[in-house]
């Protein structure tokens, strides 16, 4: 699990740290977080870590879900480092009030019951959409605006409030990243099978790493007229193919110089069956050896058959202390 912190216009991941727990140590944590709950803890670390805590350029809107929103965490985001926040709250959150705050399901949709609280300037709030939302802001939005709901043929013309407007336009940074880096079939897809938590991490962060490059290409093509703006799909095949193509430019820093190893270009297949107790050096085949079909027997799969097997020329001639390590075609 990874908190997150993205631009909402270009999707920029810009602030990323793994879930550590409860973590009451505080380890790798700001001390003036140290006294917030976990997911609060996330927050102040991802405003000083991408370094927004002191920003001369003006205040800054930080748009979250319920996960992380708080009364205690907007209040110490406004005092203590000037920036405005906005999100959706769970009602059992410390500070809301359930006996003025408790709009009910039945009433009609786009129905919106708000308070404002003259001493801490917060907007708290409830609206009925499909569900009961409920959300509070410490932004200067007042007043309620149209939107567009569809139920069936019919367009529903309702109105909410100005502060769960700015929440909805914001918030979408985080998640159109995630459906950026899904699309893409990145490392990341399908890493909650994983076991071993630290694999999922180093994919997950792999992944940002390259929707940040795509980002930061595609930003660049505005300016320059060098680059084609290019989808994450077809940025991928021109990372891959720099990767492939790259040469360094210099030898390792190392006292010694490197040996280049010997690299024989053909693999050609030996119809030949692979002794029982010949070593495998080439890694063609050891591949070929690993994913090769097992034997179907009455009883299920069973072992592999090494009899079936072929091996490359190398193979065949190489000895255990040869200096051949790959046939490739």
């Amino acid at each position: 699990d990874l908190f997150i912190m993205a631009c909402a216009v270009e999707y920029f991941v810009l602030y990323v740290t793994p879930y550590q727990g409860k973590n009451s140590s505080s380890v790798y944590t700001t001390h003036a977080a140290k006294d917030f709950p976990t997911t609060q803890k996330a927050v102040i670390d991802a405003v000083k870590g991408a370094g927004f805590s002191h920003a001369n350029e003006g205040r800054r809107i930080i748009a979250m879900d319920s996960r992380y929103t708080s009364l205690l965490l907007f209040l110490y985001l406004r005092a203590s480092m000037d920036i405005l926040c906005c999100g959706t709250i769970r009602t059992n959150r410390k500070g809301w009030d359930k006996e003025k705050l408790n709009l009910q399901k039945s009433s009609p949709r786009g129905e919106c019951l708000v308070y404002y609280d003259k001493v801490t300037k917060i907007i708290a709030g409830q609206w009925n959409d499909n569900k009961i939302v409920s959300f509070i802001s410490t932004t200067d939005d007042y007043g309620f605006v149209p939107v567009h709901r569809r139920k069936g043929r019919n367009l529903l013309h309702i109105t909410t409030h100005k502060a769960l407007r700015t929440y909805q336009l914001y918030m979408a940074g985080v998640d159109r990243g995630d459906q950026i880096r899904a699309s893409g079939g990145g490392f990341a897809k399908g890493v909650h099978k994983m076991h071993k938590w630290f694999k999922s991490i180093i994919l997950g962060i792999l992944d940002i790493g390259v929707m940040n490059a795509s980002i930061a290409w595609n930003m660049r093509s505005r300016e320059s007229a060098d680059l084609k703006w290019a989808p994450i799909a077809d940025f991928q095949t021109i990372l891959a193919e720099q990767m492939i193509h790259w040469k360094p430019s210099r030898l390792s820093r190392s006292s010694k110089a490197a040996t280049p190893q010997k690299i024989d270009v053909t693999h050609e297949v030996d119809l030949d069956p692979l002794p029982a107790n010949k070593r495998v050096e080439c890694k063609v085949c050891a591949l070929e050896a690993k994913w090769f079909p097992r034997k179907s027997t009455a009883f299920g799969e069973g072992k592999r058959s090494k009899q079936r097997l072929f091996r490359c020329l190398g193979c065949a001639t190489s000895s255990a202390h040869t200096d051949i390590f790959l046939h490739v075609s």
